[in-house]
């Protein structure tokens, strides 16, 4: 698994499960991004009642991917790193919510392709917000691909912007990918909207507002691309 499993250590073990409390915090911060938006409009105080319980259930699911993720995981200890916002290796954490997934949901025609270089920065940012992000995305390609043979693409890279305040500074930008049908131009705008679903996926807006939620902790955004031969969503965040 990368680095990590080239300098194998054991973390403190009161800082073996530090991601549950992230999780809870998480889930509280969403919740209450969803509580203002039904106070801007009482209609969507009732859908909001409708929205919690599967809420919950995707931060359930998700908490059982990161059990699953620990047995799989080879933990590293940086001398003064603080465990509960440890920063995360994207190739690392990719790779453990991969394997955590192939368990909980299968990928049996699906090729998976990862494209991360190794000399990647880590994220200052906790590892459970980039492992969450990955899941929601990955389980968003795979329905996408409604079980049918099909690629799914992890992208990871760090590119140069320009900033008026900044000058020159650097971004990073995770590409999850898919060869699914794609969405209709029209819906494009609708898709970040936690009342928006699918055929295919009830949850659908739910869940890409949870990404966006979680991007916007770090100052990033959530962009989308679809056509008829699939949908690419992209994740970018400040490095500097």
């Amino acid at each position: 698994m990368g680095r990590g499993a080239r300098d194998f250590k054991e973390i403190p073990e009161e800082s073996e499960f530090a991601w549950l409390e992230e999780l809870t915090r998480l889930q509280s911060g969403v919740i209450s991004a969803l509580e203002q938006r039904a106070l801007l409009d009482s209609e969507q105080t009732e859908c909001l009642l409708r929205l919690r319980p599967q809420l919950y259930q995707i931060f359930s699911r998700f908490s059982r991917l990161m059990e699953m993720a620990d047995h799989f995981r080879v933990r590293t200890v940086f001398s003064g790193e603080d465990h509960r916002m440890p920063y995360s290796v994207i190739q690392d954490t990719a790779q453990e919510v991969l394997h955590a997934m192939s368990y909980d949901l299968g990928f049996a025609n699906t090729t998976i392709l990862k494209i991360m270089p190794h000399d990647l920065r880590p994220l200052l940012i906790p590892q459970e917000h980039i492992a969450m992000m990955i899941a929601l995305l990955v389980e968003r390609a795979r329905l996408s691909l409604r079980g049918g043979a099909g690629i799914l693409t992890l992208e990871a890279k760090e590119e140069a912007v320009s900033s008026p305040e900044d000058g020159q500074a650097r971004r990073f930008i995770l590409r999850v990918s898919d060869t699914g049908l794609g969405f209709p131009i029209g819906e494009l705008p609708h898709l970040f909207d936690p009342l928006h679903n699918v055929s295919d996926d009830p949850i659908l807006g739910l869940r890409l507002f949870t990404v966006q939620q979680i991007a916007g902790l770090h100052s990033g955004t959530v962009q989308v691309e679809s056509s008829a031969r699939g949908t690419s969503f992209y994740v970018c965040l400040p490095l500097n």
